[in-house]
């Protein structure tokens, strides 16, 4: 490819020690001494465990909390608390880890910065450095050295730190210690002392501990661990990490924490969640069940921790005998289960294949391999490039092996060692999961099965359990050997490409971990990355972790169409080449999408693929759900295209393929080149994954490739299982009024709760989703979970999907039944739906059947009648200059732009908005807009997509004949006002427009208010015109016609104190504004809004009638005022009754004023802005301001088109 396929981060760090001998190894198939696991099984007891897990319910199978399964955090604390000296909070400060690996990599990047430095003591196991590099910063290196005139034999408690050394290391940019105890390689267990020298200055300098202690339990001849967060002000500075593979002798369970302060812990905790998000919940419940044992029987006999290490005493000192034995100089470990070699005497003769330069200890392990069956690993691996050469006479041996395993490696020894004697020296890697659990739902929001996985899965899964020892233990980091040959193997006969098993596949920690090595391998700084909307929400914070730029497509509704399908939702193919630039680096597509369901037709993914192979971009495609498809959809994978296999990574899941969502097995199908990148941060990340579950999917997969077509297929039986249950859900929807969409894949089906009125008394800010409130409240009020799809989508875009939410169909029967008898209760059509404990509240003296006063946005609202006072009789204006579209750079922005305008506008209630032209030219009231930029024309724009918004639907098409200034506004969300009727809604008032119809002498004009009937009004009307009609008392059904009385546009207001939407009105400069009011007396209450007004925190008004609230443009009212030629004043503050700052401290004129305007009015705390703040009661609880609540009418009984100076914009 022309441009940079990788991202820089990973330069360096795609080649470390273990890439290379983990080859040879498998190459030569030498005794293995060199990689650090056991070569026996883990303690029945554990053991066990895992199989009572195995045995334990379907949800054992599935997803558990994501930052830890409770049963293991609690463990963890508990046992944790009493050793460190701390109670610990489970929750708040233990983090569950895939490995401990997993846990390093998680607090470098949670703690370090570009440009920070990391004091990294050496010999230091080789991730370290590649995690500070790969977070942006650099590792500075303070070696362990061998005490001076030490014995023969040294003990690692020989090697010490230099005090002044690692003084001098720590620098103002110093962020972070590593410190490694008992040490790997070299079996240090560090003294009292010495940890309280690192921990003094670690308080002196204000900088971090992360201890890594996963050999705690480990140590010989006296030495006693200390953990550096028992010392006294080290709690609140240490992050400390573990591991239960080294804790109980199951390397291949890859189970690690991470425990300290809460406020060190949440940064672990987000850079977690968009890592790996959740661990193996088998494995994790095996390891709390191994805690709570060895809690009982701490510091006895029968613990685990005390006979581990008894065990390994004498395979130490068997090991150092027999290198005794040969010459060579053991190093003898206080703790671990590794050992250093001192290998000067050993002399090898240049070899062809080893630069001179090269480490002595690289050369001889190579050769211990190749030329006698025995490996070891270079302890220059485990220094930085300063010191590496000053310690490379040493390799490190693992005695953590069996008997006849450290036998085997003896007889070798001694065999070199009669070779030597004979001849001459020369050879050479949750807040609404936490409500759901605290309120107990029906849970139909977290997408995992609640039943179990298929029984031949958990038999391969119970036989690998139970099988070698090696299943226990690490296999090949990237991927378990049969299992990436299973997976490709599957995949080239559905791809139609030959994948190469070793080179093209790699196993991941579930897909979400296969997502995060794709995006940091191959993303860089400021590259961007196009994302399909809806999408899983990971997709974005990945991308943002990789320091690239996130470009949302959405894919939309078609045009006219009901969109009751997924497959109604589509992408605009100009829209989507939009996107693409020069900086684009990938896009990510997910097929089946979720949560939509939206199943990729081939022309969908054609074209995605032109786009990609034009630009030079990578594909990123997520088909995870790749089998769940429904009526006759067939799954398409972008890589089988022609030219994409080269330029695709496709992502996988096993916890989708085989119900075990709680497995944690993905994979990443690429061609070599790229796969190159991902293995390494596969490998930096979290290095293994879980072996057993790998053996299990990797039979999984040999079944389904026997089978695969027929009807004993796995991937034939789940969906016909699921489209089922989706039909059922479905139904049940429909029954109640709701707008299920239908959904192609997936078991996610999204549902439309715009129909929906629900006074939500939460507290929330009216900035926030809707559909996140109506979720929180569903879960707290209705005890039901769900998902709100507005956190599928990016910032710019979740307003616009927020009348979604996202329920999950693969339950039980009775999971399903349980929640459609939750919401056959809460039937819509009811038209109201309360908050805690509240009743509907319904309008009193109505001409018609009784209907719902809709609230305000605020508690409580003037709106609303209350006692002594039956409507609203103060209106709220808003005036702001045309302009604020100019800043806006193309249509469709201009458009969204007035859009906000108008939503902001609705839900406070505003009455009327004036569009004025700060540059004060009269001719910008009329004319055509002509383009972006041309001065003046905004106005026009403006006033009219406002205008067109404020219209009821039903009648927009007799106000608004096609214009090029509203070519976008269909594609904006309707404002959802009280007086945008459904057909079948019931209500007093309606708007509507006369017939062109005949009318006998005497009757009035008939009106089209939306109705499956029209209406007989009371008044003969000219054609064409826009009227408020009130409906008379319920008439019967038989009538053909329903009968209404014109009233006048503020009737709903007035009289029931119901918002009716707002009027429009064009002015040609700022005094304009004041002298045109349709007020007989005008405004009584002004407010003018500038940085260089009053702070808004000190202010108090008084009552009001008619509010007018005035927002400059990109220059300020400063500006207006300057260029009106009817103001002689020059300091605007003299036109206003109040001139104030709405946001103290910010510069409004950096604020464009759309922005403005929304946070004005959500202000909690003042009383100024766009609407809401002014309303009196409503205005954040200030005594003494709100209007006038006598009743006015200056209206007029008709009006034409759209209110205001409509006929202006035609």
């Amino acid at each position: 490819m022309a441009a940079q396929l990788h991202a820089t981060r990973t330069h360096g760090i795609d080649k470390n020690v273990w890439t290379e001998l983990v080859q040879l190894v498998s190459q030569y198939q030498p005794v293995n001494l060199g990689q650090g696991f056991p070569d026996f099984a883990p303690p029945q007891f554990i053991q066990d465990a895992f199989c009572e897990a195995l045995k334990g319910g379907p949800m054992m199978h599935q997803y558990t909390r994501g930052f830890g399964h409770p049963r293991l955090v609690e463990s963890l604390a508990r046992f944790f608390s009493r050793v460190v000296g701390h109670q610990i909070d489970p929750w708040e400060e233990v983090l569950v880890t895939v490995g401990a690996y997993q846990a390093l990599f998680t607090a470098c990047h949670a703690l370090v910065n570009d440009g920070d430095e990391v004091v990294i003591i050496e010999p230091y196991f080789d991730c370290y450095q590649p995690m500070v590099q790969m977070a942006g910063g650099r590792a500075v290196f303070v070696p362990l050295r061998p005490k001076a005139g030490g014995g023969a034999v040294r003990s690692s408690g020989d090697w010490v730190l230099s005090a002044e050394e690692l003084s001098s290391s720590f620098t103002p940019r110093t962020k972070a210690i590593i410190i490694n105890t008992p040490n790997n390689p070299l079996g240090k267990v560090y003294k009292p002392e010495e940890l309280q020298l690192v921990a003094d200055l670690c308080v002196r300098h204000d900088v971090v501990c992360i201890s890594d202690e996963v050999y705690e339990w480990l140590t010989y001849d006296g030495a006693q661990h200390l953990k550096i967060a028992s010392l006294p002000g080290m709690w609140d500075r240490t992050v400390t990490i573990g591991s239960a593979g080294k804790t109980f002798s199951a390397t291949g369970w890859k189970v690690g924490w991470a425990i300290g302060p809460q406020r060190i812990m949440k940064h672990l905790r987000t850079i977690h969640q968009n890592v790996v998000f959740h661990c193996a919940t088998v494995a994790q419940e095996a390891v709390a069940r191994g805690f709570e044992r060895e809690l009982q029987l701490l510091g006895t006999r029968e613990s685990y921790f005390q006979q581990l290490p008894a065990m390994l005493h004498p395979k130490r000192q068997k090991l150092a005998s027999c290198l005794e034995a040969v010459g060579l100089q053991p190093v003898m470990p206080e703790g671990g289960f590794f050992m250093m070699a001192d290998i000067s005497s050993v002399e090898l003769e240049s070899s062809k294949q080893s630069a001179e330069d090269e480490p002595t200890d690289f050369r001889v392990v190579r050769w211990l391999i190749r030329e006698k069956g025995l490996a070891a690993i270079p302890v220059s691996a485990f220094y930085g490039p300063e010191h590496s050469k000053e310690f490379d006479k040493y390799i490190r041996f693992c005695f953590i092996k069996e008997d006849s395993t450290l036998d085997a490696a003896a007889d070798i020894l001694k065999r070199w060692s009669h070779e030597r004697s004979n001849q001459p020296c020369g050879a050479t890697r949750c807040e609404l999961g936490h409500l759901s659990a605290e309120y107990q739902t029906v849970n139909l929001g977290l997408g995992f099965p609640d039943f179990a996985p298929p029984d031949f899965v958990r038999e391969a899964f119970s036989d690998a359990v139970n099988g070698p020892p090696q299943m226990h233990q690490y296999t090949r980091s990237v991927g378990h050997p049969p299992l990436v040959e299973s997976l490709a193997r599957f995949f080239s006969r559905l791809i139609g490409h030959q994948i190469d098993p070793l080179g093209e596949v790699v196993v991941t920690v579930g897909a979400y971990h296969a997502l995060f090595c794709t995006i940091q391998a191959l993303v860089e700084e400021g590259d961007e990355v196009i994302i399909v909307e809806p999408f899983f929400d990971c997709y974005q914070s990945m991308v943002h972790l990789s320091g690239g730029k996130s470009v949302p497509v959405p894919l939309r509704q078609k045009s006219g169409g009901c969109a009751s399908l997924s497959g109604d939702w589509v992408l605009s193919p100009e829209e989507l080449e939009s996107k693409f630039s020069s900086r684009t680096k990938a896009i990510v597509i997910n097929t089946p999408n979720n949560p939509l369901g939206k199943v990729y037709t081939r022309e969908e993914l054609q074209m995605i693929a032109d786009l990609c192979i034009k630009y030079d971009v990578i594909c990123i495609s997520d088909e995870v759900y790749q089998w769940l498809t429904y009526d006759g959809a067939q799954h398409v994978r972008i890589a089988s295209l022609p030219g994409m296999w080269e330029r695709t990574v496709t992502i996988g899941s096993a916890g989708k393929t085989f119900s075990a969502t709680g497995w944690k097995v993905g994979w990443a199908i690429s061609q070599g080149q790229i796969m190159k990148f991902i293995r390494a941060v596969q490998q930096i990340s979290v290095s293994d994954c879980p072996t057993a579950a790998q053996e299990a999917v990797a039979q999984g997969f040999q079944r389904e490739y026997e089978v695969f077509g027929t009807a004993q297929s796995y991937f034939l039986q789940l969906p016909a299982l699921l489209q089922t249950k989706r039909d059922k859900l479905a139904s049940t929807l429909e029954e109640m009024g709701l707008k299920p969409i239908l959904p192609q894949g997936g078991y996610f089906m999204i549902v439309d709760i715009s129909s929906f009125k629900v006074e939500l008394d939460d507290g929330g800010s009216e900035d926030q989703p809707y559909d996140s409130r109506f979720v929180k409240w569903m879960i707290k009020e209705k005890g039901l979970s769900a998902i709100p799809v507005s956190l599928f989508y990016s910032r710019q875009h979740k307003k616009d999907f927020d009348k979604y939410i996202r329920l999950c169909f693969i339950k039980e029967d009775s999971t399903l039944e349980a929640a459609q008898d939750i919401l056959k209760k809460l039937d819509h059509r009811k038209r109201a739906w309360t908050g805690r404990g509240g009743k509907p509240e319904h309008a009193t003296g109505s001409p018609v059947n009784s209907s719902p006063v809709y609230p305000c946005p605020c508690h409580p609202c003037p709106c609303a009648p209350g006692p002594g006072h039956t409507g609203r009789g103060y209106t709220v204006s808003v005036a702001l200059p045309g302009s604020v579209l100019d800043n806006a750079q193309s249509p469709e922005l201009r458009s969204y732009l007035a859009g906000q305008i108008a939503r902001a506008c609705v839900v406070f209630c505003v009455d009327e908005i004036v569009v004025f032209d700060e540059g004060g030219d009269d001719v910008t009231v009329e004319g055509e807009f002509r383009g972006v930029g041309k001065k003046g024309h905004a106005c026009v724009q403006l006033a009219r997509i406002l205008q067109y918004l404020e219209c009821p639907q039903y009648l927009r098409k007799c106000f608004f004949p096609k214009h090029q200034d509203l070519q976008y506004a269909g594609l904006l969300n309707p404002l959802d006002s009280p007086h945008h009727m459904r057909m079948d809604d019931e209500s007093d008032f309606r708007e509507g427009v006369v017939l062109d119809r005949p009318s006998r002498p005497g009757q009035g004009s008939l009106v089209n208010c939306g109705m499956r009937k029209e209406v007989r009004i009371d008044k003969q009307l000219q054609a064409g015109l826009r009227v408020t009609v009130q409906l008379l008392r319920a008439e019967p059904p038989d009538r053909k016609r329903f009968r209404g009385v014109v009233v006048s546009p503020q009737a709903p207001r007035t009289q029931r104190g119901l918002y009716w939407g707002y009027s429009v009105r064009l002015a040609s400069c700022l005094s304009a504004v004041f002298s045109e009011s349709p007020y007989q007396d005008g405004y009584d209450l002004t407010v003018g809004t500038s940085e260089r007004g009053s702070s808004v925190d000190r202010v108090g008004l008084g009552r009001f009638r008619h509010l007018l609230v005035v927002f400059g443009g990109l220059r300020g009212l400063e500006a207006s005022v300057d260029a009106d030629p009817h103001l002689d004043v020059g300091d605007p503050r003299l036109l206003f009754d109040l001139y104030l700052n709405t946001c103290p401290g910010q510069g409004s004129r950096t604020i464009r004023t759309e922005v403005g305007t929304t946070l004005v009015s959500t202000d909690t705390q003042v009383v100024v802005g766009s609407p809401v703040s002014l309303l009196s009661p409503c205005a954040g609880g200030h005594p003494g301001f709100h209007g006038d609540s006598q009743t006015e009418d200056h209206g007029c009984l008709h009006r034409h088109v759209p209110r205001g100076h409509g006929e202006l914009l035609m």
